[in-house]
């Protein structure tokens, strides 16, 4: 997926160039569960998936007075928070997670539905990861059946920042999680 990018402030803030899905929808961008299990910052605990935002890098700076291009410090870069505001954040702030963007040409072969709005925006999912936590029973008898090592594995891993989000100072502590079906 090499069309794989990060998005810019001018296609979330500028008027001129801003995406169509935030000029309908404003800045705000979903969460998922894992991403707040590995400590992303969460405006709204709300139980429905949909309803929590989380904040997110961008490719450049912006000046929301000025217009553009450099935050005010060297170590770092610009974000929209988990509301929806336009902020310099330090690049080493680990609680930030990315949004990432590319054409649907490219993934459209493998999104699992697709569901048109009324406001016109496509939504798409894409991925494997759970939409919600299991419950609380659930995750006992899931724990046991780990623990006796009697849950099958399918293969696949997902590789996470292990270092703690407050743990600035640490490089990044790659650990691979196994996932199990």
């Amino acid at each position: 997926m090499s069309n794989l990018t990060i998005l810019t402030m001018d296609e979330i803030a500028d008027r001129n160039q801003q995406l169509e899905i935030f000029r309908k929808r404003g800045t705000k961008a979903t969460i998922s569960d894992f991403a707040m299990l590995l400590g992303g910052q969460v405006s709204n605990y709300n139980y429905k998936l949909k309803k929590r935002t989380g904040s997110y890098w961008t490719d450049t700076g912006y000046d929301i007075y000025n217009g553009y291009r450099k935050p005010t410090r060297i170590e770092s870069l610009y974000t929209v928070d988990s509301d929806g505001e336009i902020h310099d954040n330090e690049v080493y702030t680990r609680n930030i997670g990315c949004r990432p963007v590319l054409p649907y040409s490219t993934i459209s072969s493998i999104c699992s539905n697709k569901v048109g709005a009324q406001d016109g925006i496509l939504e798409v999912e894409y991925g494997e990861y759970p939409q919600e936590a299991v419950s609380k029973t659930l995750q006992k008898i899931l724990e046991e059946e780990y623990q006796k090592n009697s849950l099958l594995a399918t293969g696949k891993e997902y590789t996470i920042n292990f270092a703690k989000y407050y743990e600035y100072n640490k490089p990044f502590q790659e650990q691979k999680l196994t996932e199990y079906e």
